[in-house]
C-alpha cells in the first residue's frame, strides 16, 4: 500500500490519524495543497480507508497572510469545505496555530489540581 506519487505535501499516516502539511508561500502552493488533498482522498477510496470530512480540519501555523478554503469530497459526491482550527491535539499535546503551548500547560495544570483535590478529599490527615 503506497501513497500516490503525485502527492507533493508531507503526509504521515497513523492508525486512525493522518497529518498533511505544506509550506504556503503563494497561491500556487494553496492550489497544490488542494490537489494533494484530492489525490490522498482518491487513494483512500481505492484502499477503502475513507476519511470523514466532518472530522478533517485545516490549521494554518505561522503568520501567513494567504488564507485559502480547502474542500473534501464526501461519499455522496458532494464537496464539503474543511473547518479551520486554532487548536489541535497532536500526540497528546495541545498545539495552537502560533506553536504556543499555553493551552496545553493550562489543561495539564487543571488536571493535576483535580487529582490533588481528590487526594485531599480522600485523606483526613495530610502531613
Amino acid at each position: 500500500m503506497t501513497l500516490p506519487d503525485e502527492v507533493a505535501s508531507k503526509v504521515y499516516l497513523f492508525a486512525d490519524d493522518t497529518r498533511m502539511y505544506r509550506e504556503i508561500i503563494n497561491t500556487m502552493d494553496c492550489q497544490q495543497l488542494q490537489s494533494d488533498i484530492d489525490s490522498l482522498e482518491i487513494w483512500s477510496r481505492k484502499w477503502q480507508l475513507h476519511f470523514h470530512p466532518n472530522k478533517c480540519k485545516v490549521m494554518t501555523v505561522g503568520q501567513s497572510k494567504l488564507l485559502s478554503n480547502y474542500t473534501m469530497t464526501q461519499r455522496d459526491g458532494s464537496t464539503k469545505p474543511l473547518d479551520k482550527s486554532r487548536l489541535e491535539r497532536d500526540l497528546g499535546i495541545m498545539v495552537d496555530d502560533g506553536l504556543a503551548f499555553s493551552d496545553h500547560i493550562h489543561k495539564s495544570a487543571n488536571k493535576a489540581n483535580g487529582i490533588m483535590a481528590v487526594i485531599r478529599r480522600t485523606f483526613t490527615c495530610l502531613d
